[in-house]
């Protein structure tokens, strides 16, 4: 019997242990974030890849997003080996030309870039004048409000930027996007850079070595010279590009749907606008007494020459007469 009792007790305390190590197991599976966090790391690049594919086509236009401006095509498929001049060109109408100028200005700085240009202006169409009454019109004008734009953000903020002015879009005619691969170019001016800097050395060296005759250093100054324009040109060049690569250049249209505007006038041909035949009569001889003035006024200011025509007349009447007499 006592054998049998503590074969038992042993029995227990051996289930006892298994379940407390398959407890462990079991919470230790639930609870890991392995086991959750890597079906999310799984699913997350996805779902992400079916976003982009629901928002853009092969042709980088939008799909179910309507006024999605933006194409990161450049960005995405970048290798670190090329580099990009990006611009765009799009015209779109909107609901308020002069509050979505204000909110793509407000897109621009904040995205860190500046406006290279902008012309809000009305183009007017049509303008009528109707008669209300006796004294009064009704001046319609038919115009449309339209702006053009030029607007430089970073490179890399180009995406965000036209995402954010989309938001702006009614009806979009057309979006042109450009990705200029210009890394070739940018080697080229380096390559032209270093060329003309060896050669500078090499004939600076020369002239400093052997050359004696004032001629020749002459000839050799005027030769650097014309190098050196070379490389300042080629040196400008390679900033541009820079400048084009750092920051790329969007066109944008703005208009909104032809507006019309009544506005009510007095009617200066009106009678009642005309002034009285008594006014213009008096108006008429004050104006001739101002011109009389005027003569005399004018006549007294020749009096010099009227006194001297004067002796110069009595004087010849005199003569006159002597002879006569004679």
């Amino acid at each position: 019997m006592k054998k049998i009792s503590l074969f038992g007790m042993a029995l227990l305390i051996a289930l006892a242990v298994s379940c407390k190590q398959y407890g462990e197991t079991e919470n230790a599976t639930v609870s890991s974030p392995d086991s959750k966090e890597a079906p999310a790391e799984e699913v997350a690049p996805a779902e992400e890849m079916a976003i982009m594919a629901d928002s853009t086509n092969v042709n980088g236009n939008s799909v179910k997003s309507e006024n999605n401006l933006s194409s990161s095509a450049a960005v995405t498929n970048n290798d670190g080996k090329r580099k990009f001049v990006r611009t765009a060109d799009i015209r779109f109408k909107v609901r308020n030309v002069a509050q979505s100028t204000t909110k793509v200005e407000d897109a621009v700085s904040v995205a860190g870039g500046f406006v290279v240009n902008t012309d809000l202006k009305s183009d007017v169409r049509e303008t009528r004048d109707v008669k209300k009454s006796e004294d009064s019109i009704v001046r319609t004008t038919v115009y449309t409000v339209r702006n053009d734009m030029v607007i430089r953000v970073p490179n890399y903020n180009l995406d965000a930027t036209l995402k954010n002015i989309s938001k702006e879009v009614g009806y979009l005619d057309y979006r042109i996007i450009k990705a200029e691969d210009v890394n070739l170019q940018l080697k080229s001016t380096e390559l032209e850079q270093k060329r003309l800097a060896r050669f500078k050395q090499r004939v600076e060296g020369a002239v400093d070595n052997k050359g004696k005759k004032l001629v020749d250093i002459n000839d050799t100054e005027e030769n650097l010279l014309a190098k050196q324009e070379t490389s300042d040109a080629a040196l400008l060049k390679k900033m541009e590009l820079e400048d084009k690569i750092a920051y790329s250049t969007v066109a944008l249209q703005l208009y909104q749907d032809e507006a019309v505007k009544s506005v009510t006038l007095a009617n200066l041909d009106s009678a009642q606008y005309r002034t009285g035949f008594g006014t213009q009569a008096w108006d008429s001889l004050k104006s001739g007494w101002y011109i009389l003035e005027a003569i005399l006024v004018f006549a007294l200011n020749l009096w010099p020459f009227i006194l001297i025509g004067t002796a110069v007349f009595v004087g010849w009447k005199k003569l006159g007469k002597k002879k006569v007499a004679v």
